[in-house]
């Protein structure tokens, strides 16, 4: 077996350091964030009841009911601290509703003479503009504008309150708009830097850790459904001589040709990645060791129809793997597909070979030279 020089050197060493996906990162939305929130919220909002009904007002209506919600909420919030990793999804919507209701029971407990009356009203907007849906939000906003009209109704405010309810719900619905704006924004640049992070720069394919993560997933999904799953490494032959004759542009611009050619070539729902500075891998769902074979053909002559430098051709190498024959787990595939490259370069490169279940056997078929 010739000696194997560095740039063909075993993928396996550079892959089986397997990543974690999103390490220590809760994403705002899940429901133990929402809960979380929520229950600051509450919190919050028993303090500042307690709070203005301790403190001397004239302007305060009803100091006992200012005592009884600032409980109900206390109440609330440690409830929500208690059981913040168990709410399910309607609870949040009922949450809501009834936080619209305590802040009407509030805003009557204030008076219209005082400052504070719509301010509860701010927070049920701001939780339900970022974390509902749009039109589960403007429900919300209907909510509040019935428990404010209710609420100033029960007062009987001196003149026509008409004007305050209509500023403060004008107020509030453009607050809860500008929030859905921003949410869209940071969603938008949150799935930018996702992206970036999971794909390779210059050629656009899934990078090295982008591929762990889709082949965990894909693994277990052919575990659970008992459908094969292939891999194929691939790796271009004598890269590095291409570098040395015509510069790392030149490589550069041969690595987004293959890449582009591997996009062609494979089928719609196969993921491709590149993994390291000249190799590819590529993950195929429900193929066979006979169907990667002829996949890896296709791209292997695809790759094979020339470069732009000189009279040279740029050729690629591929070993093969197939779950569950040749191995179980992600890193049983990778060795197994790596020993198989091995054994293409060994043979002469641009060929593919696939891997023996026991790897004492080994099928290849060479390119007509």
């Amino acid at each position: 077996m010739p000696h194997r020089s560095s740039s063909d050197s075993p993928l396996r060493e550079r892959l089986r350091s397997r990543s974690a996906r999103w390490n220590g990162v809760e994403a705002l939305g899940t429901s133990a964030a929402m809960a979380r929130i929520a229950a600051f919220a509450w919190a919050a909002g028993a303090l500042f009841a307690l709070v203005s009904a301790v403190l001397p007002d004239a302007s305060v209506n009803d100091e006992a009911l200012l005592v009884v919600v600032a409980g109900v909420a206390a109440g609330v919030a440690m409830a929500l601290f208690v059981v913040f990793d168990r709410m399910p999804p309607w609870g949040f919507q009922v949450m809501v509703a009834g936080g619209t209701v305590a802040a009407s029971v509030a805003a009557y407990a204030w008076g219209s003479a005082s400052a504070y009356e719509p301010l509860p009203y701010m927070w049920i907007t701001l939780f339900a503009f970022y974390f509902f849906s749009l039109p589960a939000a403007l429900v919300h906003m209907g909510l509040i504008g019935a428990g404010y009209a209710v609420a100033l109704a029960a007062e009987s405010p001196p003149g026509d309150p008409l004007d305050g309810w209509l500023a403060t719900l004008g107020t509030l619905l453009l607050s809860g708009m500008f929030v859905l704006l921003v949410r869209g924004r940071i969603l938008a640049l949150v799935a930018s830097l996702g992206d970036a992070a999971h794909r390779d720069a210059l050629t656009e394919l899934l990078n090295r850790r982008g591929f762990d993560e889709i082949f965990d997933i894909e693994l277990e999904r052919a575990r659970r459904s008992d459908t094969p799953l292939s891999l194929l490494l691939g790796d271009l032959d004598h890269f590095k001589r291409l570098n040395d004759d015509h510069g790392h542009a030149a490589g550069d611009v041969e690595l987004r040709r293959v890449a582009r050619t591997l996009r062609v070539a494979k089928r719609r729902f196969d993921i491709a990645a590149r993994v390291g500075g000249e190799e590819f891998a590529l993950l195929a769902p429900d193929c066979d060791e006979h169907g990667a074979y002829t996949l890896a053909e296709r791209m292997r002559a695809e790759v094979d129809l020339g470069s732009a430098h000189g009279e040279r051709t740029l050729t690629i190498s591929f070993g093969i793997a197939t779950f569950p024959h040749h191995g179980e787990s992600a890193d049983e595939l990778l060795h197994a597909a790596d020993r198989a490259l091995y054994r293409a370069k060994g043979l002469g490169r641009n060929r593919s070979v696939v891997s023996d279940a026991d790897t004492t056997r080994e099928r290849t078929r060479a390119r007509t030279q």
